[in-house]
């Protein structure tokens, strides 16, 4: 929030330039609120997760209400955009609001794995397709620029999203994988430490009795 405010072309906390008569740095202003309400989330999960003084499930109401909050700035942010810059910001409201209905859910529905997946998959494509947009709307040095009002790139960008989704579940589908293999490794050597420690106190047990 304070990077927003401060950096050398920022707002320096003043929003309404009295000499211009106009809205001062919007976009710097809709950054740092929606860093506010992921830091207010962030704080409540601190919160929920070392006392037991606030209701169940109320880390994942207010991360909800963040998610939905940068949505909602996110989509008026857009207006009057070139067509596709447009186009690649509707396609993160997707990943954005799909992700806040999930969490939202699971205030209702808590420890059910697959909601929690779709999530965590959206969150993955949300943090991807970030990636996308600035390499669309800000190319590296050397790259050619994208044509916003070409219909044959909003085609490809809408498939590319559609390619990021996938990669998305091929990241939890390994995860799962990798975590899954290591749980039941460590439920298969569970069974043989427990003999073992039932043996020992079996033995101190005996020792006990003939002392």
């Amino acid at each position: 929030m304070i990077a927003e405010q401060f950096v050398p072309d920022g707002p320096h906390l003043k929003l309404y330039n009295y000499e211009k008569k106009q809205w001062d740095h919007l976009m710097n202003w809709q950054h740092m609120t929606m860093y506010l309400f992921y830091g207010i989330s962030g704080l409540v999960d601190i919160v929920a997760h070392s006392t037991n003084v606030l209701p169940v499930a109320m880390d994942r109401m207010v991360l909800s209400l963040a998610v939905f909050v940068e949505g909602f700035l996110f989509h008026y942010h857009i207006h009057g955009r070139a067509m596709l810059d447009l186009h690649v910001h509707q396609l993160l409201l997707v990943a954005i609001f799909g992700a806040a209905i999930c969490i939202f859910l699971e205030i209702f529905f808590r420890g059910i794995i697959v909601l929690e997946m779709l999530r965590t998959s959206l969150c993955i494509l949300q943090g991807s397709w970030f990636w996308q947009i600035g390499f669309v709307l800000y190319p590296p040095s050397g790259s050619p620029e994208w044509n916003q009002m070409d219909h044959n790139n909003m085609m490809f960008l809408t498939m590319c999203y559609c390619w990021h989704y996938a990669f998305a579940l091929l990241i939890m589908a390994v995860n799962y994988t990798v975590v899954s293999w290591v749980i039941r490794s460590k439920m298969k050597q569970a069974p043989a430490m427990e003999i073992g420690l039932l043996k020992m106190s079996e033995r101190d047990q005996e020792s006990e009795d003939e002392i």
